[in-house]
């Protein structure tokens, strides 16, 4: 095969394939399930951030007032 028909045949099975895509996603953004699963998601994702965070020292470093002259700045 030439390079153009073989590039023309590519960009038609690319361009087939992602009007699905498109078409699966914009039925996905109008069902509840779908947003419900998301938020469930980002809240166990963000409990796991918070869980983290705190269990670190980083945490207890935003808590003092920085000094310009103390030794521990």
């Amino acid at each position: 095969m030439h390079a153009p028909l073989t590039i023309q045949n590519w960009m038609h099975h690319a361009h087939e394939g992602s009007t699905k895509v498109a078409h699966f996603t914009s039925h996905l953004f109008h069902e509840k399930n779908f947003w419900a699963i998301v938020a469930i998601v980002a809240l166990i994702a963000g409990l796991f951030a918070l869980i983290a965070y705190f269990g670190s020292d980083v945490a207890m470093n935003h808590y003092r007032v920085p000094l310009p002259f103390s030794p521990y700045y």
